[in-house]
């Protein structure tokens, strides 16, 4: 038990250190000072409480930064997502009569005159129906769509806070608890 009470805010205003290792995560002294301001120290002198609070920060900050890095990385892989969309096959048609005509170009050049006309079947039937068109074509999607983007935005951006809130956790049994 502290033999006299301090408060972190009083104990940084009297010249106390945060861990240097905090300014690895941006913005994590401020978050730190806010979340613990007022609550009291719980060693029974400062320079204990500071031995603590640098050696729990030197073991836990680097695992934590390290999480970041990772959803950080995710984040800007997620940033920018091609969505590719591209048709496999195509279409075949079968039709019923089917009419070729060869021209012959004569020399003179002043008209065309047919020379072979020719008719073919594609198919058993002199008509053509419906059921003479058949596809074998398939549309491929790749890649996110926009709201996935979102989603998966949100999800990394909620596991960041979360990242946050397990480390300012970490340090809680450094201070005094009301029970």
């Amino acid at each position: 038990m502290a033999k006299y009470t301090e408060l972190l805010l009083e104990y940084l205003e009297r010249g106390g250190q945060l861990p240097a290792a905090f300014s690895q995560i941006e913005g994590f002294n401020d978050l730190f000072i806010g979340t613990y301001c007022d609550r009291e120290i719980g060693f029974e002198t400062p320079i204990l409480f500071q031995i603590k609070l640098n050696t729990r920060a030197e073991l836990v900050v680097p695992l934590y930064v390290q999480q970041i890095a990772e959803i950080t990385a995710g984040k800007t892989e997620w940033e920018n997502p091609e969505r590719t969309h591209k048709i496999e096959g195509g279409t075949n048609h079968i039709y019923g009569m089917q009419f070729h005509k060869t021209y012959d170009r004569p020399i003179s050049g002043s008209h065309n005159m047919v020379s072979d006309e020719s008719i073919t079947r594609a198919s058993k039937d002199d008509t053509y129906t419906d059921k003479d068109t058949y596809t074998d074509r398939k549309d491929v999607d790749s890649g996110l769509t926009a709201a996935e983007v979102i989603e998966r935005r949100k999800y990394l951006e909620s596991e960041h806070r979360n990242i946050i809130q397990d480390l300012l956790k970490e340090f809680e049994d450094l201070f005094m608890q009301v029970y």
